[in-house]
């Protein structure tokens, strides 16, 4: 039988959370923000900026449709993973979802609402589903997709559908619609990413296909697939540009490629004593840019 797995930054982690996750702590990581210009066929980057700096799991940022805080997921000493939201102007920290029995995961934008979907590993430490938490006050939440499990990722597509990693042996991409029902396969042995086409109710998400070199491919709604370009090697993590560029990280540097390119480095911050650059989220107007990596000067 499977049993449900978290992975997170990368690493695959036991939906049990207590003494197991004592064993399994997740890596330190930080979320980075740094100043993006995008044009036609060029992308310019400032000086990164550490937003979440402290010794512990700060990863998987998702601006708010305002553009004027991020979300994500930070995981404290006790192993409890929460919700929470940093604020470009001010520059403050909060909590968005807090809860004592439960952790949670992957924070998205609900379209249309001022609302987050999550991956919730529910109090049973098994069950790992998407849940609703309202912005307001992060109280009162429902799960969206009370039939599928265990998710691992996801993103919508459109107000009402979206697509999901699916834990499995192997992971799968599925299509749902929200509320009861089951998901629609579309691929099976597919990496963590998943990302709406911009301006098409498709998804873009990574195939490993059991091969050594991965391919960013898009799905369309009635399941068909198209590959975009090759990874870099080895590298799961990738996100749109607003000119339609492809943007991923290997180590210290992020590249852009245009779908059937090849890719480019735009930035290299090794003097700025970064690695592993892993996820990375573009601000609404493509003005600002957050991702992961992990700080030698930390």
């Amino acid at each position: 039988m499977f049993r449900s797995l978290l992975v997170i930054s990368g690493v695959f982690f036991s939906g049990i959370f207590g003494a197991a996750a004592v064993a399994q702590t997740p890596p330190a990581t930080d979320i980075f923000l740094v100043s993006l210009e995008v044009g036609e066929e060029s992308v310019k980057l400032g000086q990164p900026k550490n937003v979440t700096r402290r010794a512990g799991y700060d990863n998987q940022p998702h601006f708010l449709p305002d553009g004027k805080s991020f979300v994500y997921t930070t995981i404290g000493e006790d192993g409890q993973a929460d919700i929470w939201a940093y604020d470009l102007k001010s520059e403050a920290k909060r909590p968005v979802v807090e809860t004592p029995k439960t952790s949670e995961y992957s924070p998205t934008p609900i379209p249309g609402e001022n609302a987050i979907s999550v991956i919730r590993v529910e109090e049973d430490g098994e069950t790992q589903r998407l849940w609703r938490f309202p912005l307001v006050d992060g109280k009162q939440p429902d799960v969206l997709l009370p039939d599928i499990k265990p998710v691992g990722y996801h993103a919508w597509l459109t107000d009402e559908s979206l697509a999901l990693f699916v834990l499995g042996e192997p992971h799968t991409l599925q299509f749902a619609s929200r509320g009861p029902g089951e998901g629609r396969l579309i691929a099976s042995d597919i990496g963590r990413a998943l990302h709406k086409v911009p301006g098409r109710p498709a998804a873009s998400f990574i195939h490993k296909d059991g091969k050594e070199t991965w391919q960013i491919k898009k799905a369309g709604a009635g399941g068909n697939t198209k590959a975009l370009a090759t990874t870099r090697p080895g590298r799961e993590d990738f996100t749109w540009l607003p000119n339609g560029d492809l943007l991923m990280g290997d180590g210290s540097v992020l590249y852009r490629a245009a779908p059937g390119g090849e890719w480019e480095a735009v930035a290299d911050f090794k003097d700025a004593g970064l690695s592993d650059i892993s996820r990375v989220a573009v601000h609404p107007k493509g003005t600002w840019l957050a991702f992961v990596a992990v700080s030698g000067a930390d």
